[in-house]
């Protein structure tokens, strides 16, 4: 725009991520923890090795997302990420809840948890039954801190699973709203919006770090089992919300969570979804969209799109208007059948 370029090319995924890559790297090694101390750093205070921490975790974030690629000559993807994991020394990641990227808040005007006092997730944010039924099937603790007890629960304590229940979110509209005045489903949790200082929101975190490795060891790009990783994701997931070490402990030695079968890839994702609750933006989503995992129900009358989840967001009209050529071509070069939410980009596209 400085240039007074205002109809720049789209440049193709693949080089964005290459580039991104490049960059990472190249940020991780010229920063030093001599270097001094980071000023107006209200994520980790200044501290460089966290930040170093964070560049390379965030590096694997990337890798693995790229797990439909890793044919690409150029990208690397198993080459850089083993030579992330061997050589912790130079390439540090997070190594506990401390090295979270997260922003806290606090009950200052403008420095709140942002869905504080929000009239709308107040009262139209109910847990969605499938989400309810996974948590309950593992007596996971974290129901108690996700949501609340149905209204038609009143004879049931708190900490009973049975008090809980969701919306089907593929339901339609008019069976949800029936069963929402009917006491059969769970709101989200007080807290969210009643709470100014609540949690702190994660844009990165140790546990998310912890699947990645896992799911990276299943997939054979690591040499390590897999199992330590999912399990130091759970326990930090579960740190994070404050569950005690007790409660911790039974979850990880319990039948239902340990890794088992031939399923172990959807354990692990299933666990990371889990772990994700309210935090993260995004990156639930896309997670599920390159693995498929957690598998979501698409069956019910409330599903548009012929039934189908969305795989991408299309193009802004403002594209089509002022950069017409360039969004034609992006469009054309991509998506065969015109700019639609279906449209597969290259990212989930297997090699």
């Amino acid at each position: 725009g400085s240039q007074g370029q205002f109809t720049p090319v789209y440049d193709r995924q693949r080089d964005i991520y290459l580039a991104v890559l490049n960059t990472l790297k190249q940020a991780s090694q010229e920063l030093s923890p001599d270097g001094g101390l980071i000023t107006g750093d209200l994520v980790y205070e200044g501290d460089i090795l966290k930040w170093k921490k964070l560049i390379n975790s965030f590096s694997l974030r990337i890798l693995i997302s790229l797990s439909h690629k890793t044919g690409d000559s150029e990208l690397k993807v198993i080459e850089r990420f083993r030579e992330i994991v061997e050589n912790p020394d130079k390439y540090p990641v997070m190594e506990s809840n401390a090295d979270n990227a997260a922003l806290s808040f606090y009950d200052l005007e403008g420095n709140r948890y942002p869905y504080y006092n929000d009239n709308s997730i107040q009262t139209n944010y109910y847990l969605e039954q499938s989400f309810v039924e996974r948590l309950q099937n593992r007596q996971d603790p974290r129901l108690f801190i996700f949501g609340i007890p149905k209204p038609n629960a009143d004879d049931l304590q708190d900490d009973d699973y049975d008090a809980y229940g969701g919306l089907r979110a593929s339901a339609s509209l008019d069976v949800n709203q029936q069963r929402a005045v009917n006491g059969e489903a769970s709101r989200i949790h007080p807290r969210y919006y009643d709470n100014p200082i609540n949690e702190p929101s994660i844009a990165l975190g140790y546990a998310e770090v912890q699947f990645i490795l896992a799911e990276a060891a299943v997939r054979g790009w690591i040499s390590q089992s897999p199992d330590q990783f999912y399990l130091n994701g759970i326990r930090a997931s579960m740190s994070f919300y404050e569950i005690e070490e007790e409660a911790i402990n039974i979850y990880l030695n319990s039948f239902e969570v340990q890794l088992n079968g031939s399923n172990v890839l959807e354990q692990i994702l299933t666990e990371k979804h889990t772990a994700f609750f309210m935090n993260s933006g995004w990156e639930p989503f896309f997670n599920q969209l390159r693995t498929g995992l957690p598998k979501y129900d698409t069956s019910g009358e409330g599903m548009l799109n012929n039934g189908k989840i969305p795989k991408r967001w299309m193009y802004p009209e403002q594209e089509f208007q002022y950069n017409q050529e360039h969004v034609d071509e992006a469009v054309k070069r991509q998506y065969p059948n015109g700019d639609t939410i279906n449209g597969v980009m290259w990212l989930l596209k297997d090699e």
